[in-house]
């Protein structure tokens, strides 16, 4: 089997990595020992992966050449010019199509809209339940088109490690307002007995020079204002790294399995730090448990059943 990807980027780069392309890199790596893919970025890729072969999206020719061949097309992300500019070939094609889980997440509703009515597609992804029925009722689309499907860390790369570096992490891009780094650099200030480390901050960090310590956290804080999922939670829950988060937070984790979920205010995450922080059984027991609840949600071989599954009932 051959499948075709149209994405806006795969996996980390130095100046742009973010969740729909490392959760592409997961899936790929995951699924091309059992099938042959050929991706087409709109951002130069700076990975490689076995048995897939990466293209431009502006190579039409290799896309047309790909799509002939191919049993299925999987328009993984990327609201662009390029993408729609090549909607004709892909519904022309009449090849079982994939939309997602990275393109539509009612926010720029004009251009979902505009995708929508410019690709002929038979399934649509979604991140999460909640997104799912949201994409439905303001597209106007039967739920039953739409399936979540959850990608997860690479977990062969974050994987457990022994030495606990004594630190309470946060990551991501800080340049954006919805990760809210503020609320972190204030609880730092607040919890001054407490090392804190955040990567992101002010400048980004380097995606694969970052793994090694990230692990060895003994503590995750997402202070976001709102995810549809966190790729970040789960690298550390796979690493066994326990979290702090907020409902708000879609895939936040099981209260006092894989951390403490609890509200959003400075005082309630400091109470929340200090309980974990405090007691090293307590530690030691959430990590056992967020590392359990990743293998048992997002490991590789449920991913490629999934895939594979969603892909056989086209």
């Amino acid at each position: 089997m051959r499948i075709t990807i149209l994405a806006f980027n795969l996996g980390p780069t130095r100046s742009f990595t973010n969740g729909p392309g490392m959760s592409l890199y997961n899936l790929c790596k995951a699924i091309s020992k059992t099938v042959k893919i050929n991706i087409f970025l709109s951002l130069k890729a700076e990975i490689k992966i076995p048995n897939c072969n990466i293209f431009s999206i502006n190579d039409s020719s290799s896309l047309k050449k790909s799509i002939a061949e191919s049993s299925v097309i999987h328009c993984w992300s990327g609201l662009t010019k390029s993408l729609s500019g090549h909607a004709d070939l892909i519904s022309g094609s009449n090849k079982p199509t994939i939309l997602g889980p990275n393109l539509f997440d009612c926010v720029e509703m004009s251009k979902e809209r505009d995708l929508l009515k410019k690709i002929r597609f038979d399934k649509i992804l979604s991140v999460n339940d909640r997104l799912r029925y949201q994409i439905a009722l303001k597209h106007k689309i039967s739920p039953q088109l739409i399936e979540t499907f959850i990608v997860g860390p690479d977990m062969q790369a974050w994987t457990p490690t022994k030495e606990d570096g004594g630190f309470i992490l946060w990551k991501g891009n800080s340049k954006h307002h919805v990760k809210d780094v503020k609320f972190a650099i204030r609880l730092k200030e607040r919890l001054t007995k407490y090392n804190f480390k955040i990567m992101g901050y002010p400048n980004p960090y380097d995606y694969l020079g970052h793994i090694s310590e990230a692990k060895s956290a003994s503590l995750y804080i997402n202070t976001s204002l709102s995810e549809t999922k966190s790729q970040t939670l789960m690298e550390s829950w796979a690493s066994g790294v326990p979290s702090v988060t907020h409902p708000k937070i879609y895939l936040h984790g099981k209260n006092y399995e894989t951390g403490i979920i609890t509200n959003k205010t400075l005082d309630d995450y400091s109470e929340a730090i200090r309980e974990i922080m405090e007691s090293k059984i307590l530690r030691r027991n959430l990590s056992i448990g967020a590392r359990n609840y990743a293998v048992s949600n997002f490991s590789n071989n449920t991913l490629v059943e999934k895939y594979l599954d969603i892909i056989n009932r086209l």
